[in-house]
């Protein structure tokens, strides 16, 4: 009585809400998902239990949320039997408190979901067999997406061009023309796309950011990715007919490229760049420049990059495993980085090398021709330095490390701790391993998993080489010397674990860890975190 009394008072003096958001339930309140939506107020929640339901969710105006209490794999809205249209609307104002959480939207006549002059907000769902897009972003719509897998899209998996699209843990794949038309894509997986698409095969006009992207094709240029910009992003296996296997970029527009890999992309025309390729001053308007990449066995004449019509183009600290660094321009530069396997080739104009460690070795200041010393996997893209390496602070002395050192050659700068990537998939993106502390015998040290399976458990790998070996639909990086299995998992799908260095494994020994769970919701029901290398001090 006395809190009702209290509330009331707030209430009436404009302390407290003026109403009580209300728990919808479908189908034990209303049968039809629509017409509790249509019933509901912002502010409202409709729990939906599991079932496949025809009726599309048109969010006209309201901040509902739609949840799907049993998940994805249970819950679906069906769009063939919707006959046409889309299955979720957003629309005429919706703002970013409307969210379709938990369902599985699948065999679309059209587009799957729309969103136009609002926000819409998607969790946890599945995207499946559409005859359009997955998701279409019209002119000031905007679309957030967390955990989303879009998969069989006769058109593009998102095209979010018309408005603007951020999508996080996502999974774009086998869309027939694009993977991602604009917005951006943030530890996303893109695979697979791209079979009627002209350029961009995965991407078009997006930024990338520690994303992975692989499989893609372009019948004419960027098989991974055309325009837009990437950072952390890895390239794979991506093909092109033309030009730029795993990324394409003309004209004058402007794009950023950085802590890029590229591996074994491929061009069809052989001369014009299979991991990249540039034309018309593409990059950065009259000159090209592109830092802290790596390529390996880009397969091309020109394997690692094309450029014409630029006035200048260049390498910063770049790692090259056999693949060349080529270049179509008046000058062309090569600073701070590492060739092996491959060759500094410019067709025309003048060429300066310096700094850099090149098989073969290669005239100019501050050159070596040594064995970089990578601590394994450097074929799989692993190019950390290890201890004692030639390169490490042999770079521009008057540039330095995050650390304060002087520079160290090559696209990694030598640190104890190496991640090897190659993470798998699984409910709540890619899980996530990261070492921190210190690796003298006796020292403290730690390692954080995030995004694994909440409340599941995790079974740790520790090996002393690695050994990249298919698994499950995934990459084990060490090999099995020991193995922690067991170990649970918070709500979050986070663990920390806590120990010291031990005594007795020599500086610079690489010890090879990764984490993996089983995971209903990943690919053949497992997931893995990345693999990281600890190099004792």
């Amino acid at each position: 009585m006395i809190r009702n009394a209290l509330l009331a008072a707030a209430t009436i003096l404009g302390l407290g809400p003026s109403a009580v958001a209300d728990d919808i339930f479908v189908p034990a309140d209303t049968p039809s998902i629509q017409f509790a939506l249509n019933s509901a107020s912002t502010g409202d929640r409709i729990f939906v239990s599991a079932g496949a339901y025809a009726n599309a969710l048109a969010f006209l105006g309201k901040d509902v949320e739609v949840i799907a209490v049993d998940g994805p794999e249970v819950t679906v809205l069906d769009g063939a039997a919707i006959n046409g249209g889309a299955s979720v609307i957003f629309a005429l104002g919706t703002g970013d408190g409307a969210l379709v959480k938990g369902f599985t939207i699948r065999d679309n006549d059209g587009d799957a979901v729309t969103i136009e002059d609002a926000v819409g907000t998607l969790e946890n769902c599945v995207i499946s067999g559409t005859n359009g897009n997955g998701i279409r972003v019209f002119a000031n719509g905007e679309l957030r997406a967390t955990e989303v897998t879009i998969t069989g899209c006769s058109l593009s998996g998102v095209d979010g061009a018309g408005g603007t699209s951020i999508l996080e843990r996502c999974e774009i794949s086998s869309c027939g023309n694009t993977g991602l038309r604009g917005g951006t894509c943030i530890e996303c997986l893109i695979e697979g796309n791209g079979n009627a698409s002209s350029f961009g095969g995965g991407a078009f006009g997006a930024t990338l950011i520690d994303c992975i992207v692989r499989d893609n094709l372009a019948s004419t240029g960027g098989g991974g990715a055309f325009l837009g910009g990437a950072q952390g992003t890895t390239f794979s296996s991506n093909h092109a007919t033309f030009a730029g296997g795993g990324y394409y970029f003309t004209g004058s527009f402007g794009a950023s490229l950085s802590g890029a890999t590229f591996i074994d992309n491929t061009d069809a025309n052989g001369t014009s760049g299979a991991a990249i390729s540039a034309s018309s001053d593409g990059i950065f308007g009259t000159s090209a420049f592109i830092g802290d990449c790596v390529f390996v066995r880009n397969d091309a004449s020109v394997s690692a990059y094309a450029a014409t019509s630029t006035s200048s183009a260049g390498f910063g600290s770049c790692t090259f495993i056999d693949s060349d660094a080529f270049v179509s321009a008046d000058s062309m530069g090569v600073a701070n980085s590492i060739v092996r396997g491959g060759s500094i080739v410019s067709s025309s104009g003048t060429l300066s090398v310096t700094y850099s460690n090149v098989e073969g070795g290669a005239v100019g200041e501050g050159n070596i021709d040594a064995d970089p010393l990578f601590v394994g996997g450097a074929d799989q893209g692993v190019v950390c330095l290890g201890l004692g390496s030639p390169c490490i602070d042999t770079g521009n002395p008057t540039v330095f490390d995050p650390d304060g050192s002087v520079l160290d050659m090559g696209a990694e700068p030598y640190s104890v701790f190496c991640d090897a990537d190659n993470a798998l998939r699984g409910r709540a993106g890619f899980p996530t391993l990261t070492p921190s502390g210190d690796t003298t015998p006796g020292a403290a040290l730690s390692l954080a998993l995030e995004h694994g399976v909440p409340n599941g458990t995790s079974n740790w790998i520790l090996g002393i080489a690695p050994v990249f070996a298919s698994l499950k639909g995934g990459v084990l990086v060490p090999d099995l010397t020991f193995l922690l299995p067991g170990l649970p998992l918070d709500a979050t799908g986070s663990l920390m674990l806590g120990s010291t260095w031990p005594a007795g494994i020599p500086a610079g020994t690489p010890v090879w860890i990764q984490a993996w769970m089983v995971d209903s919701q990943a690919v053949k029901n497992f997931s893995a975190s990345n693999g990281v290398a600890i190099l004792g001090s």
